[in-house]
């Protein structure tokens, strides 16, 4: 296995993970906190999409554009996060973001060289992911760890535990 079919394993299980997850919740859902203070489950997934387009924006990755407003109603500001202002979005328009990005970011991948996951990463997050290959890796465990907030949310809901 090269570190290009590794890096697309982890950047599909983390997807499939994640949209399991998802698969039985509704509009209604997407307004539940974990616990007092956390994030919605709304905006987590905003912040899934809008973070990996940052994240691999570095390496190339050319996304299509977001819904208007979007960016603005999922921005990581104090006003935004604690607000109880349900956004307009559904569970069906977060998947369909999800997928469409996650879709991006493999095929970009598939076209690179085992090289170029070397190259040296020069943006902001360079300390914790020092290499193109590591902002992929970061990318899938981005959705995993949230992945893990979100089964507390569907726990919280009592649906059925998945995983």
């Amino acid at each position: 296995m090269t570190a290009i079919e590794s890096l697309t394993f982890s950047l599909n299980l983390s997807q499939g993970i994640l949209l399991g997850a998802l698969s039985d919740l509704t509009e209604g859902d997407l307004q539940t906190r974990a616990v007092p203070g956390s994030n919605r489950l709304c905006w987590q997934l905003g912040h899934l999409i809008l973070s990996e387009r940052f994240l691999l924006g570095e390496v190339g990755c050319q996304y299509p554009e977001l819904p208007a407003g979007f960016q603005e109603q999922h921005a990581n500001k104090p006003e935004i996060t604690s607000s109880e202002t349900p956004l307009p979005f559904t569970v069906a328009d977060y998947t369909r973001l999800l997928k469409e990005t996650r879709s991006v970011s493999i095929a970009t991948l598939g076209k690179m060289s085992e090289a170029d996951l070397d190259q040296p990463n020069t943006g902001h997050l360079a300390p914790k992911a020092p290499t193109f290959g590591n902002l992929f890796e970061l990318a899938a465990q981005h959705f995993i760890m949230h992945s893990g907030q979100v089964s507390v949310i569907r726990r919280k809901l009592e649906k059925p535990v998945l995983f």
